[in-house]
Order: C-alpha cells, then sequence, then structure tokens
C-alpha cells in the first residue's frame, strides 16, 4: 500500500467520491488522524529504530533526543562505540549516578540515567574523552503525505491503517454505521499487531505473554 493507494481507497469504499471528504486536503487531515490514534494505541515496539553517532566528551556528557527529527517514544538501550566494537551502557536512576559520581570522576562511560526530562540522558562517569554513543529507541513513524508514499504502517501494518482512515473518514461523514463498522475492524487489526509484537518480544526475552502485554493501550 502506499499514500496513493490509501487517498483513493478511502472515498472510493465510503462511497463519497462526490462529498468533501474527496479533497486532498481532508483526506489527507484523515489520514493523519489514523496515524495519530494507532500511534497512540500500539505497542510502540511497532517502531523500532537507531540513532547512531551521537557524541559525548569532558565538556558535555548529556544526550538531548528531544531535537530528534521524528520524536522519540521511549529509549531502549545505549551502547557507547570503543575501538574493540560497542559496550552496553546499563541505565540507572540519576539519583543514585549523581551520589557514586558526586566528586565528578572521569573515564570510560558506564552508565546512563534519564534526567528531568525522559529525553535527556545523561552519560557516567564523565567522559574522559570523545566517544560516539548508539541509541536505540521507538520513535514516530514518519508521515505520509504525497512525498512520503510509504512509511512502517503501509509496509508492516497496511490493513489497520485502511480500517482506521476508513472509521476516521466515516466519522468526518457523520455516518455513524461505517464508523463503527469500520473501528470494530481497526480494534481487530490492532489487537492482532499488538499480540503479534507481544510474541516478538517473548521470543526475544524468553518471558511470558503476561509479562509482555501491550503498555500503551
Amino acid at each position: 500500500m502506499t499514500y496513493d493507494d490509501l487517498i483513493a481507497a478511502i472515498p472510493s469504499t465510503l462511497m463519497a467520491q462526490n462529498r468533501t471528504l474527496a479533497e486532498p486536503d481532508e483526506l489527507q487531515r484523515v489520514v493523519r488522524r489514523a496515524e495519530d490514534e494507532i500511534i497512540e494505541r500500539i505497542d510502540h515496539d511497532a517502531f523500532r529504530a537507531r540513532l547512531d553517532g551521537h557524541i559525548v566528551d569532558p565538556a558535555n556528557h548529556v544526550i538531548d533526543l528531544s531535537q530528534e527529527a521524528r520524536r522519540v517514544l521511549e529509549v531502549r538501550a545505549l551502547q557507547l562505540v570503543i575501538p574493540d566494537g560497542v559496550y552496553p551502557l546499563e541505565r540507572r536512576e540519576v539519583e543514585r549516578l549523581n551520589a557514586l559520581y558526586f566528586g565528578g570522576s572521569m573515564g570510560m562511560p558506564r552508565y546512563y540515567a534519564e534526567d528531568d526530562d525522559p529525553l535527556l540522558l545523561r552519560i557516567f562517569p564523565r567522559p574522559d574523552t570523545t566517544y560516539s554513543v548508539n541509541v536505540s529507541a521507538n520513535i514516530e513513524p514518519e508521515r505520509l503525505a504525497p512525498a512520503v508514499q510509504q512509511s512502517v504502517l503501509t509496509r508492516t501494518y497496511p490493513r489497520l491503517l485502511e480500517m482506521m482512515a476508513l472509521k476516521h473518514g466515516a466519522h468526518f461523514m457523520r455516518n455513524m454505521g461505517d464508523e463503527q463498522r469500520y473501528g470494530a475492524l481497526a480494534d481487530a487489526a490492532l489487537m492482532e499487531a499488538n499480540a503479534q509484537l507481544a510474541r516478538r518480544r517473548r521470543d526475544e526475552t524468553g518471558v511470558t505473554s503476561a509479562q509482555t502485554a501491550n503498555r500503551v493501550g
């Protein structure tokens, strides 16, 4: 599925070719509302990505992810790049690390902690030289538009996206019957997507489905 496919399918399926919904601007708003709801409700493990090449050094031991081009939803892990490969940094509470490194000692980083903002990551101990850090995170997918024909939603969850877009298109048209119908189909596709993501996490970690239940709705 592409953005153009979705834009064509919505008015055709809802029999709204000659109504306001067929306008490109309104169709794009419908797609955006569908994306927003999916991002809010799906397990964010669907959006795994890597942000490589963040630099820390003796003068700066904070990684600010709030300025990324696409919104970072959750941080999964940090890896320090060293000559022999990569070294995983362990996550700890910032208060504990502040107390542990109260004297401002420097060395090869071993830990990280969330600062006041969860997207501000403080590295401990303060780096003794310049290091590159790779960040594994769940990142909001690129939004569909005429110039962006595909995203993780079109490639991996096309039925979920289509049903959610039809639900929001029907809502715009004030067609309660179709809104309920496509809403139920979207909910079913969402449940299946979240179940698949929970199974993937279970297979990776060896924990049970109950322990890997979707945490975001």
